[in-house]
């Protein structure tokens, strides 16, 4: 049952685990075309709006303020770089002045330079886009705008969301363990715990005689009206019997009815009897002409009688009920050692 409920946990785990992960990666990827698409859109306005003052500050060849507005549009968040290329892809102005007469062979820039219109182009590695505009037959204004943030950003959103994920599911797996054991497990281990108990625990006088009655009640007497006859005897018998011996345990226990004949025997090492079927006669129960002798005195004269046989003490109890009628005898023996140590 332990097992299953921890194979059950470990499925809530895994699926929970998975479920949550194909949501992340949805929710990252819808987030990110969001704010590149954001992205885009503002820096291609920045750019679109200090186009005018760059296009006019070349065509009048003002060094200064060309300079000036290539590296403020640099300056824009996420616009990493400024600068024109020519037709040769050599740079003309860069706002870092170590890269003027750099050239750049890169496909994207010669799209970049041989389009007639404005083009918004994305870099090979997914860092970012290109965005360019003629500013003249020859020249061409490119802005670099960088993704690295958004992405840095929407990868550490990501991180915390798979650290979050992973612990609901662990939790959620941990609960589905308790829960199931509190509902399962535990009755389940109770009941086992009863029922091993049970089976271990040692059969009182009163289950063992239930017991050997049930599993000899087909060689009982058919005889019913002899059952009704003495059934009122038996009951007061079994009452006296459940009463007095119920908690003690003998190495041979007998209960004899009136008649001396074997109602319920305990004897496995076959001490006094050899014969411990129900409705046997004592007298061909055993073979020992003491314990025979005994009984038939204690028939006679409804007294007690205690007597020993080797190392074996013995007693031989008459049964009497409140009308002071013999209902049957005990018969119960210990060994001598076992009272001295008692």
């Amino acid at each position: 049952m332990k097992r299953n409920i921890i194979i059950l946990s470990l499925i809530s785990f895994f699926v929970t685990a998975g479920l949550s992960y194909f949501i992340v990666e949805m929710l990252y990827k819808n987030n990110l075309k969001q704010s590149l698409n954001y992205l885009k859109d503002y820096s291609v306005s920045i750019v679109d709006s200090l186009a005018p003052e760059i296009k006019t500050s070349f065509s009048k060849s003002d060094d200064i303020g060309l300079l000036y507005s290539i590296n403020k549009l640099s300056k824009f968040k996420n616009i990493t770089e400024s600068f024109i290329l020519n037709k040769d892809l050599i740079v003309v102005i860069d706002n870092d002045s170590s890269k003027w007469n750099k050239k750049y062979p890169q496909s994207i820039y010669q799209n970049a330079v041989s389009a007639k219109s404005n083009l918004l182009a994305t870099f090979p590695d997914f860092s970012g886009f290109l965005y360019s505009i003629p500013i003249d037959d020859t020249n061409t204004l490119c802005a670099i705008i960088s993704a690295q943030n958004i992405s840095a950003q929407l990868n550490g959103w990501k991180i915390k969301l798979y650290v979050f994920s992973f612990i609901v599911s662990l939790i959620l797996a941990f609960f589905i363990y308790y829960l199931s054991k509190i509902l399962f497990l535990i009755p389940f281990n109770k009941t086992k715990k009863s029922l091993s108990l049970k089976d271990k625990m040692p059969k009182t006088i009163y289950s063992q005689l239930i017991d050997m009655v049930m599993v000899d009640v087909s060689n009982l007497s058919n005889d019913l009206n002899a059952i009704n006859d003495t059934s009122n005897l038996s009951k007061q018998l079994l009452a006296y019997v459940t009463e007095k011996y119920m908690y003690i345990q003998y190495e041979v226990f007998a209960v004899l009815d009136s008649n001396a004949k074997i109602i319920y025997c305990i004897d496995k090492n076959n001490i006094l009897f050899g014969d411990k079927n129900i409705n046997t006669h004592v007298f061909n129960a055993t073979n020992n002409a003491v314990i025979i002798k005994n009984i038939s005195t204690v028939l006679e004269k409804q007294e007690k009688i205690s007597f020993s046989i080797d190392d074996i003490a013995i007693n031989v109890i008459p049964v009497k009920n409140q009308e002071k009628t013999l209902i049957g005898i005990v018969i119960e023996a210990i060994k001598i050692q076992e009272i001295r140590n008692v």
